[in-house]
């Protein structure tokens, strides 16, 4: 069996704080740490630290609203109440940026609740239970209010949120409202599926893919949910990807633990994503985008990866939805 303590450690230390700048600098010296993909190719002598895909900084004008001048009019709506993730909010806030416009222009009021902490996923994966226990406590007190909707955009994260109630099944004064929280947690596009949401622009021809995150797809059972925002997009150039539903082998800290067949794993995915032929790939989770990004970096693939509802959200920005139909 493998030895957890490291993960512990670092999650101790690290993600039971409230979201903040020092976390997402945390972050990056790990993912730049050479830590996962490239630790397992570095014991074989093949390559150095894995490349850091960290994404630019969203240029202050793209912050825009449904509510700005020029857009399709959308009122504001019903509130919704965003988990933005420490992974995601730390290293991929564009896509909690993204996904706070698309709703906004589905006519919705969206709000990131104070207070709130990691999820507790990697926590539990490293078997930690008692300290994701601590954090959802924590998130149940952020999220008190009983009759809103919370929003993921990250598979992992959502699988953990709708386990609440199983986590604390056994704290008579936790039990009822983990399980009443955990029933208000949607993914962003099981929750635009069952609200209804405008379709976009064409945002041009490059051939894209979508890979199913384990998470979205098991534990969530939305995995269809998040590929109907891709069919919001007129002439969007998409192939379908073989064994979609096969894990990258990013796996939560798998490849921490086990990255040789983590290795394996995303090697095979690789493989599927080139005959594709896509120059974009689609996925519903921060660690699956972290795992594929650096493998294809590593392996010299010219690769896009993305959320969908990044590409959702540049569709409606070519709509004219923001005030302005130009590109990125």
């Amino acid at each position: 069996m493998r030895d957890f303590g490291v993960a512990r450690l670092l999650l101790k230390t690290k993600l039971p704080h409230e979201i903040s700048p020092q976390f997402e600098f945390g972050l990056a010296l790990l993912e730049g740490s050479g830590v996962g993909i490239a630790k397992g190719r570095d014991e074989r002598g093949k390559t150095g630290r894995m490349p850091v895909d960290r994404p630019k900084a969203t240029p202050a004008d793209r912050k825009t609203s449904a509510g700005d001048p020029g857009d399709a009019g959308a009122p504001m709506g019903a509130p919704v109440l965003l988990f933005k993730g420490c992974v995601t909010d730390g290293l991929f806030q564009r896509v909690n940026e993204a996904t706070t416009r698309v709703l906004e222009v589905n006519s919705c009021t969206v709000q990131a609740p104070f207070g709130q902490v990691c999820c507790g996923a990697l926590h539990a994966h490293a078997g930690d239970l008692e300290g994701a226990r601590a954090l959802a406590r924590q998130n149940l007190e952020a999220f008190e209010d009983a009759d809103t909707k919370i929003i993921t955009n990250a598979g992992g994260c959502g699988a953990m949120l709708v386990s609440y109630g199983h986590l604390l099944a056994e704290e008579k004064a936790y039990a009822d409202r983990a399980k009443e929280f955990s029933a208000r947690v949607q993914d962003i596009g099981q929750h635009l599926r069952s609200a209804g949401f405008r379709n976009g622009a064409s945002i041009g021809f490059e051939r894209t893919t979508y890979d199913a995150s384990c998470h979205l797809l098991h534990g969530q059972h939305a995995a269809d949910a998040s590929l109907q925002m891709l069919w919001a997009i007129p002439d969007l150039n998409f192939a379908l990807l073989k064994d979609s539903d096969m894990c990258c082998g990013g796996a939560g800290v798998y490849n921490l633990m086990e990255p040789e067949l983590s290795e394996e794993v995303l090697t095979a995915k690789l493989e599927c994503i080139k005959q594709s032929g896509a120059e974009v790939l689609a996925t519903g989770n921060a660690g699956c985008h972290m795992q594929i990004a650096a493998g294809a970096r590593l392996s010299g693939m010219k690769l896009r990866v993305c959320h969908p509802v990044e590409l959702l959200d540049e569709s409606y920005r070519r709509a004219g939805y923001y005030g302005t139909s130009d590109g990125f």
